[in-house]
């Protein structure tokens, strides 16, 4: 607060304060803090510290002690089981190598059929989506792709299958898709 010119401020300046002893005012009625520092108190705090660190030392060595004895008793039997299952693994993955060499024809066969049974659930799920007026509209954006994808599939058959007339078969699906691939094409780029 600025004092008006010629006239002394009402509240006397920190300097006087400390030059008169005045401290900051206190409510009436309240009486005046003890001293800051009592020995007593001091010893107390600290004798009561000093009992908590230590038994707090005491505790922790002894938990230390305990995890240690853990330790020992545990890593061997740890790394026992796992080298044990670590050799359980590689003996499974032999075996399932082993037969999956031995019947490598049979599962090409059955992964050819696979592809191409998908690639006609694709073709008749989405050409039906893509011909028929109930289709929902997003699904004309995303039909490009799923053709695409069948696409993909049947000419992994035409490629790896063994037998001419899957072979065929798969020519004949893959055109199906590239033909309604590239009609949904036409129909997303144009409207």
């Amino acid at each position: 607060m600025v004092a008006p010119t010629g006239k002394p401020s009402p509240r006397p300046s920190a300097s006087a304060r400390s030059r008169t002893g005045a401290g900051p005012r206190r409510a009436p009625g309240r009486p005046s803090p003890g001293p800051l520092l009592d020995p007593e108190a001091v010893i107390a705090v600290r004798d009561a510290t000093t009992r908590f660190v230590r038994g707090l030392s005491r505790t922790s060595k002894a938990a230390i002690r305990a995890l240690a004895a853990a330790a020992r008793w545990l890593a061997p039997r740890l790394r026992a089981a796992v080298l044990a299952s670590l050799r359980a693994t590689g003996h499974g993955l032999a075996r399932g190598s082993r037969w999956l060499w031995r019947h490598r024809e049979s599962l090409a066969r059955v992964t050819h059929r696979l592809l191409w049974w998908g690639a006609l659930a694709l073709l008749v799920a989405a050409g039906h989506g893509l011909l028929a007026s109930e289709g929902p509209p997003t699904f004309v954006e995303r039909a490009p792709l799923v053709f695409a994808i069948g696409l993909a599939m049947s000419v992994l058959v035409v490629l790896r299958a063994p037998e001419p007339r899957m072979r065929a078969a798969a020519l004949a699906l893959a055109g199906g898709h590239g033909a309604l691939g590239l009609l949904a094409y036409l129909i997303t780029t144009t409207s």
